[in-house]
């Protein structure tokens, strides 16, 4: 691994560029053992090895196990759903709800799951439908609404 950062290096200084070592983060996924590695470095610093980061609003864990980012989608898409439990409570018409619903709500929920929906376990699954179902009971209580 150090070969391959070396060579990182060798091309960042031949274009006059630098690794930012405080946004440099190193995660080895799997389950290999982290304790006979040694950490990367440069010039200006070590580059932190982590066990999870955000890149691109996914949410990586070493095991992509996804548990993370269900997580925190889970919690995103609860306070928006608190905010649309409000909007119906004010008397917001149906198809206004709907609106929110798929502007605001949908797109926490769906968001690159291409990516990650494969992976999750069956509680996960029922975790994000949990969130879905309930959006949908509070918009769509008269029967009214179509999609």
């Amino acid at each position: 691994m150090t070969q391959i950062f070396d060579s990182v290096l060798s091309w960042t200084t031949n274009n006059n560029m630098q690794i930012n070592t405080s946004k440099t983060k190193e995660m080895i996924f799997g389950s290999v053992s982290t304790a006979n590695l040694p950490l990367l470095s440069t010039s200006a610093g070590s580059v932190e090895r982590v066990s999870s980061f955000k890149l691109l609003g996914l949410n990586f864990d070493a095991s992509l196990s996804w548990s993370v980012h269900i997580t925190i989608i889970a919690s995103k898409a609860s306070k928006r759903l608190y905010f649309l439990k409000q909007l119906k409570r004010a008397g917001v018409p149906a198809q206004q709800l709907l609106h929110f619903y798929a502007t605001v709500i949908r797109p926490v929920l769906e968001y690159c799951a291409p990516v990650w929906h494969y992976a999750i376990t069956r509680s996960q699954a029922e975790q994000l439908d949990t969130k879905a179902c309930y959006s949908h009971h509070l918009s769509f209580h008269s029967g009214h609404v179509i999609f």
